[in-house]
Formats: C-alpha cells, structure tokens, sequence
C-alpha cells in the first residue's frame, strides 16, 4: 500500500492512515489491488483530499467471516479534505469505471464509489481465498 502512494508522491504518506494489519495476498490479487491503490492515491492527488494540505485519506482493511463460514476482505479508501464539499464524479473517466467494476469483476466482489462530504469513499468486498495469509503486524510491514 505504502509503495503504490510513494510511487506517486512519497509526501502522502504523512496523510494517509493505515490499518496496523500485514496482508500477502497471492499475486494476482496483489496486482489488482495495487491497480485500484495506485488509481485512488493518483486521483486524490489530482482531484481529491490530497490536493489541500490538511487532506487526508483513511485505509482500512479486514477479513470477515459469515455464519456459514465463508470469508469476505473488505477494502475502504476514505477521502476527507477538511470542507464539507461534496465532489463531483465524473463517472466516463476510465479509473472510476475500473474502481466501479473492471477491479471487483476481476477479483469476484463488488465495489462501491460514493461522493461524500470532503471527498470521496470507495468500499470493495471481495472473497477471501485459503491461499491467502492474514497476519497481524506493524504499519511497515503492509504488503498492499
């Protein structure tokens, strides 16, 4: 996670919260959701939160488990610019529709990218494959 927002701006970093969570995902997922973390940190930067110095953007991440035992990873991306604007979306721009359904397809989920007051919030659910590890670890060590 960290790498795909220093790509762009290595300055971010002081604006982004992170869960305290280690994920390796299989390649492929890596992949994927690198795609839609480097598409979200280049809008904010462009768009969003992070275009005001007092913006900000709060990951989240988690496993969780039905009453049938299947498990889901839900992803948040949450923008707030410190204003109570509501942003606009353009929703022909490419990275939305990758957000709103090109990343989910891929992954076997379903994505959701809402306007709210300072910015933008995206939430993603997606099945959680046994072949992936979930450990809980520093902010340093998040793989994403």
């Amino acid at each position: 996670m960290k790498t795909q927002a220093a790509i762009l701006d290595p300055a971010i970093l002081d604006h982004i919260s992170l869960p305290n969570l280690d994920t390796i995902a299989p390649p492929q997922c890596a992949e994927v959701l690198g795609n839609a973390i480097h598409e979200l940190a280049q809008n904010a930067l462009q768009h969003g939160a992070l275009t005001l110095a007092r913006g900000k953007v709060t990951v989240d991440w988690w496993v969780e488990t039905d009453l049938f035992g299947k498990s889901s990873f839900l992803f948040i991306w949450q923008e707030d610019d410190g204003t109570f604007e509501i942003p606009v979306l353009n929703e022909k721009r490419f990275g939305l529709k990758m957000l709103g359904s090109s990343i989910p397809q891929l992954l076997g989920g379903f994505a959701e990218l809402s306007p709210q007051a300072g910015g933008i919030k995206w939430r993603m659910r997606c099945p959680w494959p046994r072949a992936f590890a979930f450990v809980m670890e520093t902010r340093e060590l998040v793989h994403l």
